[in-house]
């Protein structure tokens, strides 16, 4: 089976469509239902103990599961469960190349809730009004976030992917990056840009 690891904003719904393709294939290996399994937002009314006993269980008689994980979600699960439970499978880790415009795709994110974290339409683009988002938006609790989670991801082991590189076609998820400028939601780019230049 084919493994995902990644985290928010490297391109990793983008990415693990093929992979989903693939691993449903297989003969053990079904589908859970939920694309971010260890998600808390996720089935939650089971902790990150009780999906990993779960999958442990199903592992036990034969049965495995397919869906992406982010680190972020994982923490120190990375290093007690992860890494065993997946010894046997194919592990990529995806990343970006340019760590600024992960970065951005980061910080738009969290500028405007989440609202476009999956992006298959346009005109899901409709949905966010810059008039009608907060002003007073921290920055720097972002950029420690990112980095904080990249940090974590760094230290994995697989082989590593890049965003970059993926050209998928005839896929239901789209770089939104193709359709956003990221900067133009922020007049205070160069700032953020000088605090990022700070932690790169």
């Amino acid at each position: 089976m084919k493994v995902l690891l990644s985290s928010p904003r490297a391109g990793s719904s983008y990415c693990y469509e093929s992979f989903h393709n693939y691993n449903v294939t297989l003969p053990n290996v079904r589908y859970i239902g939920v694309e971010e399994y260890f998600d808390p937002n996720k089935l939650p009314h089971m902790s990150v103990i009780d999906k990993i006993n779960f999958l442990n269980a199903e592992k036990f008689k034969g049965i495995n599961y397919t869906f992406k994980h982010h680190i972020n979600y994982l923490g120190n699960y990375y290093e007690d469960w992860f890494i065993d439970f997946y010894k046997t499978d194919e592990i990529f880790i995806l990343k970006r190349k340019d760590t600024w415009k992960w970065f951005l795709s980061f910080l738009f994110q969290d500028f405007t809730g989440w609202k476009l974290a999956s992006f298959t339409n346009e005109a899901n683009l409709k949905t966010i009004d810059i008039n009608t988002l907060f002003t007073d938006y921290n920055y720097k609790t972002t950029l420690k976030q990112f980095f904080d989670i990249k940090n974590q991801l760094d230290r994995c082991a697989g082989t590593v992917i890049y965003y970059e590189d993926l050209n998928y076609s005839n896929t239901r998820n789209k770089k939104l990056s193709n359709h956003v400028c990221y900067e133009e939601y922020f007049n205070n780019i160069n700032i953020i840009k000088e605090e990022f230049n700070k932690y790169d």
